[in-house]
């Protein structure tokens, strides 16, 4: 019988890991799955709502990220942007985690 734990760990310089819909006030915390570094994407977001996912999908998103159980969503607008600070000419991975958690 045996137990085997896979630990992801990451550096993070130059990188950034919002969590959409988390508060600024739970914001940051490292996530323990993966020893990354999540902050309030507050910040980069002009409007939105934020939320939370259902109670009765909280026990599945147990087995993701935590950054799985808040959200932010758009009911407003037709355009919706992030504002993220680049530098011209320099190359950036996007990259975007979702959960369906009938919010």
């Amino acid at each position: 019988f045996a137990i085997v734990q896979v630990v992801f760990s990451q550096d993070q310089e130059g990188y950034i890991s919002l969590d959409c819909g988390l508060s600024a006030d739970e914001s940051p915390y490292t996530d323990s799955t993966n020893n990354l570094t999540f902050f309030s994407d507050d910040k980069f977001v002009d409007g939105g709502i934020s939320g939370k996912i259902q109670k009765d999908f909280k026990a599945e998103a147990g087995y993701y990220l935590k950054a799985y159980t808040t959200l932010r969503y758009f009911p407003d607008g037709t355009r919706n942007c992030y504002n993220l600070n680049v530098t011209q000419g320099t190359r950036y991975l996007v990259r975007a985690w979702f959960l369906y958690g009938n919010y």
